[in-house]
């Protein structure tokens, strides 16, 4: 990050914050999953410019979200699906240090794919579930 950034708009800065704090766990999930590959481009972004002290910083945005993602996991609701999350979510915290450690630009692109796949898959499940619940209620 530049010492020259602009501050964020605080408008924008109320309206995210709202956002949040009024989201469904369901959009929640997605607001994160946008978060991370937001952070992972950016990250990829500062690997391609040399500018290793925002690709540092990218990188542990995102490693906070997955390990976030982790955290709100649900093993109680079925242990098999969650389980292989979690599994997943370690890969790609492995993967993301391996971007730094390694110096592995494949590292990111390979989390952007994944990440992306889930994104898309989870953003499904919220509109069938969200049509099925609109469709109970008539």
């Amino acid at each position: 990050m530049s010492d020259n950034k602009k501050p964020a708009n605080p408008f924008i800065q109320s309206y995210k914050k709202t956002e949040v704090n009024t989201a469904t766990p369901e959009k929640l999930l997605l607001l994160m999953y946008e978060g991370l590959l937001r952070f992972m481009n950016q990250s990829r972004q500062a690997g391609i410019d040399l500018n290793q002290k925002q690709k540092i910083h990218f990188v542990d945005r995102s490693r906070k979200i997955v390990a976030e993602l982790r955290r709100t996991l649900n093993h109680d609701v079925d242990p098999e699906v969650t389980a292989n999350l979690d599994k997943l979510y370690n890969y790609l915290n492995l993967r993301l240090l391996n971007s730094l450690v390694d110096k592995d630009s494949s590292a990111i692109d390979e989390c952007l794919q994944i990440t992306n796949s889930l994104y898309e898959s989870w953003k499904e499940a919220v509109e069938n579930v969200k049509k099925e619940s609109q469709s109970a209620s008539r």
